[in-house]
């Protein structure tokens, strides 16, 4: 954008006019979206609450942009990455907060799913243990994510998997393989320095 169409811009952003905050976010969505995927390596969902997060702040600190220190664009990078720092630990005290929380039964069963059927219902249906597996799973690769809500918040089979993802029964189990072992992994780096026991493969 030329210096004095941004200037412009920047006037009717400030006198708040609907117009230029149409524009704004027309022509600054996609590149800012860019942007917050390429500097937190994120999931679309959390890219774009960046975004938006980073919109709603300039709605209320557009009058603190000075364009002779630099663009329009560098400034709402710099806003939207202030925002996504801001995100990663609003979620880190809530991981934080969840996982503390859940009682070591149910801690022993999350991060040692070695079973080859579906977890008890009873578990699967505590909110505390819901939310302490997505939290994790967050972490985690988008195909691990999926193999592994199928297998242990759906409770579906082996079989079923691998129908569902298109794969043969081996390949299936090979993921879940390692989609546990991240899992675990993941689980055990957000317990910290908590004791959890491992069960037994068949226990």
């Amino acid at each position: 954008m030329a210096h004095d169409d941004e200037q412009a811009l920047v006037r009717g952003l400030v006198a708040m006019d609907d117009s230029a905050w149409l524009e704004f976010a027309k022509r600054y969505h996609r590149p800012l979206a860019v942007f917050v995927a390429s500097r937190f390596d994120c999931r679309q969902d959390t890219c774009e609450e960046i975004v938006q997060m980073t919109f709603v702040r300039c709605v209320k600190s557009i009058g603190t942009f000075d364009p002779s220190r630099g663009s329009l664009t560098g400034w709402l990078r710099a806003v939207a990455a202030n925002e996504g720092h801001t995100l990663a630990r609003q979620r880190e005290r809530h991981r934080e907060q969840s996982l503390s929380a859940l009682p070591q039964d149910i801690a022993d069963v999350v991060v040692g799913a070695y079973d080859k059927s579906p977890l008890p219902d009873e578990i699967v249906a505590r909110r505390d243990f819901q939310g302490a597996v997505r939290d994790t799973l967050e972490d985690l690769k988008p195909r691990h994510q999926e193999i592994l809500t199928m297998k242990y918040l759906e409770g579906m089979k082996a079989g079923e998997i691998a129908a569902r993802l298109d794969m043969t029964l081996d390949a299936a189990e090979a993921l879940l393989a390692r989609a546990r072992a991240a899992f675990k992994h993941a689980f055990q780096r957000r317990l910290g320095s908590r004791e959890v026991n491992l069960p037994e493969k068949g226990t």
